[in-house]
């Protein structure tokens, strides 16, 4: 993603890299144009904003971009019966280079089953019980396609929806079908206008008003729009009360007017609509990301090197169409997956006030993977400041604090759009280990010293290739800086430290780390 070559500052981007992001954006949503506007959701994170896309099927090699719009105003109307939309549908997936067909959902419902109450019931199966209340689903029930260029340009068929409706309530069961997958009714929706039977009046929709600065100009926001179509037949019911079918069917059809011809149906879909290119969906799921930006292979025509990475630059942040770029990504570590750690004063202060420092730190660990580490530190020099007693872990010397076992995982502090496509961000290391990470005790009283929890320190020199950065732990008064990852749970430590009992603390220091081989954590990707 676009983000500030800083940690914590924000940059705009270069004029090359957004009109890139603003062409890619526009071919995802079609002939759209005249129609933006540079409205823009201050302080939000990207992660929320691109959450939506979280069963985009970015593993299918097919997806060029993801597709999310939700349906909360409107109505189907089947017959004599209007239902209408009170409640958010949402229809997902991908979308291809030369085909409508939009590629089902990865991992999660193409069209959402939300039941929609059916005003007034079917008062005409009241002869079994009470139960004249229904609700209606929709259901997919073929190929669904996207016409972005239909619905820009408020001509044809925007988007061709199969559906069959799943009509429910105790007497009628989960089998009562208005369609099937043999012969759905298909609405062809538009922003246009309809053509109806004679006699029916037309429906006209609407392309809705564009956003080109979600998600720092990589989420293209369409709303307002509006999908009509009536011009679809509906069959009669079928499978309504199991056994009892051949009673309830007709009685259904009868209260409810069905069949209709075409005309007398009608789908009116107020919504909104989201796309984003699949390798901006990708790149936001895996960043932050540690990994090695590496020459790329290269070969020879005539005089001239012909290189075969994705990146332009030396940080792979900059990533091209094409693989004819110097520099390529590798995520996870190298061969060497080692590192050592190594930090001066470290203070642990709880809100109670007591406070327990330490002189030094040293460790060693290794990189497990894109986002994760295991390591060991020991602290040395540490007493309690109030009573200059030393400090130690069980079995350990004098003013010794062994954390063994501590497990790294990487994630975003900060990852907020500021303004236009203006980023602010920061990434960190959160380190945890167990129920209890420390059990000790402090001078010659023995009073009770307990560590346990978990803290993010934040990261310095990402976004480049380094054999070493620092990592700072910032608190004061047993508050730390930061609580948590974003959009994530609060990581926090307690600490009792002397006879206050367990209180909420926090670490402060700074702790630098070197590797055993260069690596890099990537928190861009262009």
């Amino acid at each position: 993603m676009a983000r500030s070559t800083l940690a914590g500052a924000p940059r705009a981007r270069s004029l090359r890299a957004r009109l890139l992001r603003l062409a890619g954006a526009l071919a995802l949503t079609g002939a759209v144009a005249g129609t933006g506007t540079l409205s823009t959701a201050l302080a939000e994170s990207l992660k929320k904003e691109f959450s939506v896309f979280n069963a985009c099927p970015v593993n299918n090699p097919q997806t060029v971009g993801c597709i999310y719009s939700s349906t909360s105003a409107g109505e189907f109307k089947l017959g004599s019966k209007s239902v209408p939309i009170n409640r958010t549908i949402i229809l997902q997936g991908g979308n291809q280079n030369e085909s409508n067909v939009l590629i089902p959902a990865e991992g999660g419902e193409t069209l959402s089953a939300v039941p929609l109450k059916v005003p007034g019931g079917l008062v005409g199966i009241e002869f079994l019980g009470n139960f004249t209340e229904v609700n209606a689903v929709a259901e997919p029930a073929g190929t669904i396609e996207v016409d972005a260029n239909a619905l820009g340009k408020e001509r044809g068929t925007a988007v061709l929806l199969p559906l069959k409706v799943r009509l429910t309530n105790p007497i009628l069961g989960n089998s009562c079908y208005i369609g099937s997958n043999s012969a759905p009714m298909t609405a062809h929706l538009t922003t246009g206008t309809t053509s109806p039977p004679g006699g029916v009046t037309p429906l006209t929709g609407s392309k809705g008003t564009i956003n080109l600065y979600r998600g720092a100009g990589k989420i293209v926001e369409i709303s307002g729009t509006r999908l009509v179509d009536n011009t679809f037949p509906a069959p009669g019911v079928q499978g309504c009360g199991g056994l009892l079918s051949f009673l309830l069917d007709p009685a259904v059809d009868l209260e409810a007017g069905l069949p209709a011809s075409a005309g007398g149906n009608a789908a009116i879909l107020e919504s909104k609509l989201e796309t984003a290119s699949v390798g901006n969906v990708r790149a936001e799921r895996t960043l932050p990301e540690l990994g090695r930006c590496v020459p790329a292979p290269s070969h020879k025509e005539g005089h001239t090197n012909i290189y075969e990475g994705s990146y332009e630059n030396a940080g792979c942040t900059d990533e091209i169409p094409f693989k004819d770029a110097k520099y390529e990504w590798h995520p996870g570590p190298g061969a060497n997956r080692t590192f050592t750690t190594s930090g001066k004063s470290i203070t642990l202060e709880t809100v109670a006030g007591a406070k327990l420092k330490c002189a030094a730190s040293s460790g060693s660990g290794e990189y497990t993977g894109t986002k994760s580490a295991t390591l060991a530190v020991t602290l040395s020099g540490c007493e309690n400041e109030l009573s200059k007693q030393a400090c130690q872990s069980s079995g350990a010397g004098a003013g010794e604090i062994r954390l063994g076992s501590l497990n790294a995982t990487l994630g975003f502090i900060q990852d907020e759009v500021l303004e236009l496509d203006n980023l602010s961000y920061s990434i960190g290391w959160a380190l945890s280990g167990g129920s209890t990470l420390v059990q000790g005790q402090c001078g010659a009283n023995a009073e009770a010293l307990v560590l346990s929890g978990a803290v993010i320190g934040k990261m310095g020199s990402i976004d480049k290739m380094t054999p070493a950065y620092n990592l700072q732990f910032e608190g004061k008064g047993g508050v730390q800086k930061p609580e948590s990852f974003e959009e994530e749970p609060k990581q926090t430590l307690t600490a009792t430290v002397g006879g206050q009992g367990a209180q909420p603390a926090d670490l402060s220091g700074i702790t630098r780390f070197t590797s055993g081989e260069t690596v890099e954590f990537k928190a861009v990707d262009e």
